[in-house]
């Protein structure tokens, strides 16, 4: 299956995911899972804060780059006084499952958004333990450039190498590009421009009768 294809489904299954948080947040009745469960804060039930919890953690499964969820989700337990509870759950599933890529990502960015000094080791840990993982790869990048490391630039480039997505590797290399430029690099910038114009040159629009797998 060609990359646009794959893009455009990755993007449905987005919104449909979005959507779903919403109906989720707002449908009173259901019944939820109880990860991470404990007492709420005082404006709602601990059955409605851990149903908000999972409805904002499973967009950032579908997605562990979206900035919404994240942050609502960061206020959300920050509201509470639960913080620290949030970062162990993410650092508990880490740990149990270290190949989980979009768990280390989330993890990663809740960590920054904290001002936790682990946040850089978080990220080393992943791109060494998923070194092929396009996302931790991102992560590494910022994580360089913050430190104004000189690997940033080799590392975003890695990263829009192993990224499959058309619509996040054109993103990423609108990044990439002016940095180049501006570092001599003109070759990195050259080399991802041509295999963006390859690439749509090369991809045929999706059948609207195509099966949605």
């Amino acid at each position: 299956m060609n990359r646009f294809c794959l893009d455009s489904r990755y993007r449905r299954a987005v919104f449909a995911a979005l959507c779903a948080l919403v109906v989720l947040v707002a449908r009173p009745g259901a019944a939820w899972a109880q990860e991470g469960a404990g007492g709420g804060d005082a404006a709602m039930s601990a059955a409605d804060f851990d149903k908000q919890s999972l409805a904002l953690r499973t967009a950032l499964h579908y997605d562990p780059m979206l900035e919404a969820p994240l942050r609502t989700l960061l206020q959300h337990y920050a509201k509470a006084n639960r913080t620290d509870e949030l970062v162990s759950l993410y650092r508990a599933h880490v740990a149990q499952y270290p190949q989980d890529a979009g768990a280390r990502a989330v993890l990663i960015r809740m960590l920054r958004d904290l001002r936790k000094p682990e946040a850089s080791e978080a990220a080393m840990a992943a791109v060494q333990a998923l070194p092929q993982d396009p996302l931790v790869a991102y992560l590494a990048f910022e994580d360089y450039e913050a430190r104004s490391d000189p690997r940033a630039l080799d590392e975003l480039s890695r990263a829009i190498s192993l990224q499959p997505q058309p619509a996040r590797r054109r993103a990423w290399v609108e990044k990439l590009v002016p940095k180049a430029i501006e570092e001599g690099r003109q070759d990195l910038a050259e080399k991802h421009l041509r295999e963006l114009a390859e690439d749509a040159a090369a991809t045929p629009r999706c059948s609207s009768a195509s099966p949605g797998r």
